[in-house]
């Protein structure tokens, strides 16, 4: 799960980054976004996505190491493909989404890339997911238009931390404790809406 949190921390991050403006506000924009994820099942790669999510945060270009934001998943809507794959992974010994509707993202700390590249940046933070908070990091990409962030990445979490896969149900099914996480997400100016 680490990998899949740090996935969506970063692509969150990346879309705050593009404030123009000191502190501005960044609203994350969900049907413009993408948070997939993939998994081994059974010696089979299956795809998986988060398809509601919300965030806003703050981007100071003065000083990013203050940015903040807070990124809100929906693990109740947790999407595997099929009907029953998806009732399988929020059930109680895989995500647990009816006492854990919610998994959350918040950024603590955001720096641009040693290397110097454009447009890289590392973000820092605590994923929660089951109610287990695991500090995580991010490698992202921001891209900025005028009145719009976009932060693409991927990233793999140890599902394994957050208690993901622990009960009865995970005898019979074999399910890797890498996830990588991809994310394509945007961003747009609180006031701009």
């Amino acid at each position: 799960m680490r990998g899949a949190l740090r996935t969506a921390a970063a692509a969150a991050l990346l879309l705050l980054t593009g404030g123009a403006a000191q502190g501005t506000q960044w609203q994350v924009q969900d049907a413009e976004s993408v948070l997939e994820f993939d998994v081994v099942v059974n010696d089979v790669e299956t795809r998986g996505r988060f398809p509601a999510f919300s965030g806003v945060g703050r981007f100071d270009p003065a000083a990013p190491q203050n940015s903040r934001l807070t990124l809100e998943i929906d693990a109740g809507r947790l999407d595997l493909g099929n009907p029953l794959a998806s009732t399988f992974g929020r059930s109680v010994d895989w995500f647990d989404a009816e006492a854990h509707p919610t998994a959350r993202f918040r950024l603590s700390d955001l720096q641009a890339d040693p290397a110097g590249e454009d447009g890289r940046w590392l973000a820092s933070g605590e994923l929660e997911l089951r109610g287990i908070v695991q500090p995580i990091q991010a490698p992202l990409v921001l891209v900025l238009d005028a009145d719009r962030a976009r932060a693409v990445g991927e990233t793999i979490v140890d599902r394994a931390l957050f208690g993901i896969g622990r009960g009865p149900t995970s005898l019979l099914i074999d399910v890797g404790r890498e996830i990588r996480v991809r994310f394509d997400l945007s961003a747009r100016p609180v006031d701009a809406r």
